[in-house]
């Protein structure tokens, strides 16, 4: 699976906040779980803008749909199912998901038999559209 960072907005902002420039502008405040990567992320590509720093990813939604903060870094995933479960918040362009990476589980590399089964599920799970369906359910 691919994924990545996101920031997650008001859906009353979402036409105001459609790149990282619009949001790193003094005076505006940037939520972020602290100690994880969304901490990392928050430090390294805000500048002008004052990123704050939460105990957890539900108190920082929280302020944000509050409007004690004009955005939240949030995982890719994350924020697009919150965006869907909440009409009050939006994945700011979903399509673009900063640093992305690929997540994957690792196997003994001599366990041909296993890595043969879950290539083969991973293959059928994909072509019989499981996957599309889990995707729409949880993502949209």
């Amino acid at each position: 699976m691919r994924y990545g960072k996101l920031l997650m907005v008001r859906s009353a902002d979402k036409e105001r906040f459609k790149t990282l420039a619009d949001l790193d502008k003094p005076g505006l405040t940037i939520a972020y779980n602290k100690g994880g990567l969304n901490d990392r992320f928050a430090h390294s590509e805000f500048k002008h803008a004052t990123p704050t720093g939460y105990p957890n990813n539900q108190l920082a939604t929280a302020d944000l749909l509050a409007g004690k903060v004009d955005a939240q870094v949030q995982d890719s995933t994350a924020a697009v199912y919150m965006a869907r479960i909440n009409p009050a918040l939006a994945a700011m362009a979903p399509e673009n998901v900063f640093h992305p990476v690929h997540v994957a589980i690792l196997l003994r590399r001599e366990d041909q038999t296993l890595q043969n089964f879950l290539n083969i599920w991973i293959a059928h799970v994909e072509m019989d559209g499981t996957l599309a369906a889990i995707r729409k359910k949880w993502l949209g």
